[in-house]
């Protein structure tokens, strides 16, 4: 969800990890660098540091970069 107040989403954006915490079952995400796993199509979530609002972005390393 975006933020329509913030002015600081394209800057101070940065790409984390979800996971599911496994004491309370919920999707949770970590502002850590993530690890793309080889072959396989990954939905990351992009988090917002001033706002807090977070967009989701697929990357893929079974795609060529241009």
């Amino acid at each position: 969800m975006k933020n329509n107040g913030c002015s600081k989403c394209d800057e101070t954006s940065v790409e984390g990890r979800a996971y599911i915490d496994e004491k309370t079952g919920l999707l949770c995400v970590d502002l850590q660098s993530s690890v793309i796993p080889e072959g396989k199509d990954v939905l990351i979530p992009v988090v917002c540091t001033t706002c807090g609002s977070t967009t989701w972005k697929v990357k893929s390393t079974t795609e060529e970069e241009d």
